[in-house]
């Protein structure tokens, strides 16, 4: 089960990190940048520092709370997949997409992005940790070989997922992309 798991996690990690998080734009009403974050350190910031950083929170938090059980972990593990959706009604592709924009807010993208990066570093360090202790001990080893296939496996399906999200967003909806 750890590496369905492990498998599930990255792909969903991967199909959101770094594709679909680094197209996400700060919404302007009136066309002027005013965010917080400087305009050239956006994506640079709300993507691959943040979720760095709390990817190793998640992962380092998996140190003290082992929080589910290993045979409870698969139920947030596939509740992680409501991150896509959620992701993808953000300011995601605007020039591109063909689907209504539902989410303009920046701050519910970072409070998305950080929460996507806490439980993709949090449940897939649990679910690492849990999957050489489910079989016994001579086999631990090969467990933690295969968890680490399934983790590529995952990552791979990740990508591959990513060219799915774009062309859906960008060719399935049913508004016309403001640049083609």
């Amino acid at each position: 089960m750890q590496c369905f798991n492990i498998w599930f996690i990255f792909v969903v990690t991967i199909a959101l990190f770094p594709a679909v998080m680094a197209d996400v734009k700060v919404y302007s009403e009136n066309g002027i940048y005013s965010f917080v974050i400087p305009e050239k350190l956006f994506t640079p910031v709300t993507t691959y520092f943040f979720f760095n950083l709390f990817a190793f929170f998640g992962s380092f938090l998996a140190n003290f709370v082992h929080w589910p059980q290993p045979k409870w972990l698969v139920m947030p593990v596939i509740i992680q997949v409501a991150f896509i959706p959620l992701m993808l009604i953000c300011n995601f592709r605007s020039a591109h997409r063909t689907w209504k924009i539902l989410i303009y807010n920046t701050w519910v993208y970072i409070a998305l992005a950080i929460s996507m990066s806490l439980c993709s570093g949090y449940f897939s360090a649990l679910a690492l940790m849990y999957a050489p202790k489910e079989v016994e001990a001579s086999k631990s080893t090969v467990a933690g070989m295969i968890a680490a296939f399934f983790l590529m496996f995952g990552v791979i399906c990740g990508t591959l997922l990513t060219f799915v999200i774009l062309w859906f967003i960008d060719s399935v909806g049913p508004l016309q992309p403001t640049k083609l």
